[in-house]
């Protein structure tokens, strides 16, 4: 059959011949391909609709899939035609296939292995704030992802995280150290505060340093809020704008407090955040280590070791930023 002969059938005909042919013309002395494009325009100068065509054997196809469809390995039941290259219908029974035969021993695990990872946390807890937290009312969510305690002096109720308190036993400076941003790394490394003020607000914070504070605000009835205002600043070290969460808004004098340690201070950002602070008509206070510092005077305010210690932290961080 040549080209011409090809060309002349009937439609029915031909589109069968084209579809069982993978789209070519398998002529005696040589083979004509024809691509998706070229088959539509043939079919469309004999008036043939061929998407939709292609629709519906798509359809047929779906149809016959659902007669005889492919089983999950697991329960046996029907796997979706758009799921059909998988073996499980989903991943509860991929896992319960896959660790067949396999035994896990729950008692051992609630009866030997979580009390002895709690008795483990709680001589890590004596270690580092000995007599600081009751220890006999300890509440433990989801095993020992994160651990409540209350703290005897104020009633707090506290969470914490045991793998910060595995890092602090090992070394301290470990706190916020991180691979990832800084931000990360607080996270990891923090320790959050369910806080009831004088005037009956609950505030969270994340710090002894800002629970200390917040105290000494509360016996002196002063208001206050806590990381409640949200303020764009430029910082010159990355050149980028960032947002700024002031952690103390003092309301009667408009004054934004910032509660540091010499470890989580960064001197050139704290100077750029209160440039902004200042431009917006705020006043403005850094507290140091439970000491009132003047930001723009703290090389000579504090020690020359000191001030080495915090811009070496400074250089740290910004390397695991």
């Amino acid at each position: 059959m040549d080209k011409e002969q090809y060309l002349s059938l009937p439609n029915d005909d031909l589109l069968r011949l084209f579809e069982e042919n993978n789209y070519s013309l398998n002529l005696i002395d040589r083979t004509y391909g024809f691509s998706k494009s070229t088959s539509e325009r043939l079919f469309k100068r004999r008036g043939i609709n061929y998407n939709l065509i292609r629709e519906e054997r798509y359809k047929k196809i779906i149809e016959d899939y659902n007669k005889n469809p492919k089983l999950c390995k697991y329960c046996g039941k029907p796997i979706p035609w758009d799921q059909r290259k998988k073996d499980f219908c989903n991943s509860s029974c991929a896992a319960s296939f896959n660790n067949k035969g396999l035994k896990k021993n729950f008692n051992y695990i609630q009866e030997v292995l979580l009390p002895k990872q709690k008795s483990i946390f709680i001589n890590r807890l004596e270690k580092l704030y000995p007599g600081k937290y009751d220890t006999t009312s300890i509440v433990y969510i989801n095993g020992l992802t994160k651990v409540k305690v209350i703290e005897k002096l104020t009633g707090d109720v506290i969470e914490i995280l045991p793998e910060t308190i595995s890092r602090l036993i090992k070394d301290p400076n470990k706190l916020v150290f991180h691979k990832k941003t800084r931000e990360r790394a607080k996270k990891l490394g923090s320790i959050r505060i369910n806080h009831l003020t004088w005037d009956g607000k609950t505030v969270v914070l994340r710090s002894s340093y800002e629970s200390d504070y917040a105290e000494l605000l509360d016996s002196k009835k002063i208001k206050y809020e806590v990381e409640s205002l949200r303020l764009k600043y430029f910082d010159s070290k990355s050149n980028k704008n960032r947002i700024a969460i002031p952690d103390f808004y003092i309301v009667d004098t408009n004054t934004i407090v910032e509660i540091k340690s010499d470890f989580t201070l960064d001197i050139q950002e704290m100077r750029d955040k209160f440039k902004v602070y200042q431009s917006l008509g705020y006043a403005t206070v850094l507290i140091l280590e439970h000491e009132e510092i003047d930001l723009n005077n703290i090389e000579n305010l504090i020690s020359p070791e000191r001030l080495n210690k915090i811009l070496n932290y400074n250089i740290s961080k910004l390397k695991n930023q």
